[in-house]
């Protein structure tokens, strides 16, 4: 069978799993932490363990397609790097940016 689910996935549902697995902890804190934790504990628990779900399958999702987009293409990718998220918040002036990066890298044994 295989990961036969993950390479058929393009790359923009590489990018909706890297944003997931920034926001999903988030809206967890929110809806649990600020509004349904103190009225609904019973119901806090299932929708944490729901969210905390998702945002394993999308680090899976991500590992997975790093894997077989960047390790399985070495003359593409000769730092073993790809770069899963980046956000431009400000432009400095010409040729500087302040920006935030989430990247891949192979760690070395």
């Amino acid at each position: 069978m295989g990961n036969s689910f993950i390479t058929s996935l393009s790359g923009q549902a590489h990018i909706c799993a890297a944003y997931a697995l920034l926001l999903l902890p988030f809206f967890s804190f929110l809806l649990n932490g600020l509004w349904l934790g103190r009225k609904y504990p019973r119901a806090s628990a299932w929708s944490a363990t729901a969210l905390m779900g998702g945002a394993l399958i999308a680090a899976l999702v991500l590992a997975l397609g790093y894997r077989d987009e960047v390790l399985g293409h070495p003359g593409d990718f000769p730092s073993r790097t790809a770069m899963a998220w980046e956000h431009t918040w400000m432009r400095l002036g010409t040729g500087m940016e302040a920006d935030c990066r989430l990247s891949m890298r192979q760690a070395k044994l």
